[in-house]
Parts: structure tokens; sequence; C-alpha cells
């Protein structure tokens, strides 16, 4: 194959090289990445720390409504034993048991709207459990799939540098030099291919004199308007 065909080959390689080490990139930025995992986890601790809140709160409270009536029950006693006969102890005490009764009546209905909230985080948890499990398995079979397209591109990647470096064997130290130069200047595009008289790379059309020079491939023939290497399809 003459120069012109050799170079093309060599821009269409190093071009799915770039390509697949794009790709292979991605892969490598997205494996092992757990934010949403991390995120539901975080939601996760934070209802379970509130959880936790609420049940220290609800056997504090429960404690208090046991004292409460305990010392209800020892205020009833007295009132209705019949050892206090005195009238205005006896006001006293049955003030004192109404202020009980209202403040266990108060407790009990607090405690049973934190039960109720409690019920419903316990809820909330439960399902964020089930949400985090389901996406941690998920991540597992992606984090898998991602690793076996890894591999497939490295392993594709070795060859297309291998079938590189056998062609870029085969051309000579100034063709080389050449071809990077107009790789940098022509945004990565050293060879236009060319159909008829018309360049490929910039679409202008040709010389046929240069369209014919350009199809005998003995020497690299450029394109007069963009000046890249022509190779003739």
């Amino acid at each position: 194959m003459h120069k012109a065909g050799l170079l093309y080959q060599l821009q269409t390689i190093e071009t799915e090289i770039a390509e697949k080490n794009k790709q292979l990139e991605r892969i490598k930025n997205l494996l092992g990445k757990r934010e949403k995992i991390d995120s539901y986890k975080a939601r996760l601790a934070q209802f379970r720390a509130r959880l936790d809140s609420q049940r220290a709160t609800l056997t504090d409270m429960d404690l208090k409504l046991k004292s409460l009536s305990e010392k209800l029950e020892q205020t009833r006693h007295k009132l209705y034993s019949g050892v206090i006969r005195n009238p205005k102890e006896l006001m006293n005490l049955e003030q004192e048991v109404k202020s009980l009764e209202a403040r266990k009546a108060e407790m009990e209905d607090n405690l049973l709207e934190i039960m109720e909230e409690l019920e419903e985080q316990e809820k909330e948890v439960d399902k964020l459990e089930k949400e985090v499990k389901v996406l941690e398995e998920e991540w597992l079979r992606e984090q898998a799939s991602l690793e076996s397209e890894k591999e497939k591109l490295e392993d594709y990647l070795k060859r297309l540098n291998r079938e590189r470096d056998k062609i870029k064997a085969q051309l000579a130290e100034d063709d080389l030099e050449l071809y990077e130069d107009l790789k940098r200047r022509k945004g990565g595009k050293a060879v236009a291919t060319l159909k008829g008289l018309i360049c490929q790379g910039c679409g202008v059309t040709t010389p046929t004199s240069t369209a014919q020079e350009a199809r005998t491939g003995h020497k690299l023939v450029f394109c007069p308007s963009c000046g890249r290497i022509l190779y003739a399809l």
C-alpha cells in the first residue's frame, strides 16, 4: 500500500483509539461511584436517628406516665380511704386528683401522638432500607457490567495499538513527522479522502491533475485548499 493509504489507515486507527480511550475513561469514572446509594443511606441514617430519638422520648414519657399513674392511685386512695376527715384536706386532695387526672390525660394524648409518629417513621425506615437494598443490588450488577466492558475495551485497545505500531513501522520518520504536524494543525485530521475531485476534508474541488497524481500514490499529494494529505478512495 502506498504512503497516503498507510497514513489514512493510521489516522483511522488513531481516531478509534482516541474514541475508545474516552469510553474507557468514562467507565473508569463510573466504577466505584455510589452517589445515589450514599444519598439514600444518608437519608436512612437521618430517619434512624430521628426514630431512636422518638423511641427514647417514648420510653421517657412512658416512665413519667407510670410514675404519674402511681401518684394518682395513691392520692385517690388517700381521698377515699376514710382516713382523712378534714374537709379542707379532702378538698385539696380532690383538686390534686383532678389535676393529676388532667395531666395524665394530656400525657396519654401526647404519648399516643408520638406512638403514631413512631409508627410512620418505622414505615419510612423500612421503605428506605428496601430501596437501599435494591439500589445496592443494581449497583453491583452495573459495576460487574462496567468491569466486563472495561476489560473488553482494554483488550481491544491493545489490538489497536499493535495495529498502529505495525503501520508506523512501514512509514518513514519524515512522513510520520509530517503527519503529526498536520494532525496538530488540522484538528486531528491530517489525511482527507478524495471522492472524485472533491476533498472530503474541506469540500473544495481539486484540479484534475492533483486528483490524478493522488490516485497514482507515488508520492504524498496535498489538497491545494486545506493542505491535508489526499487519499483517493
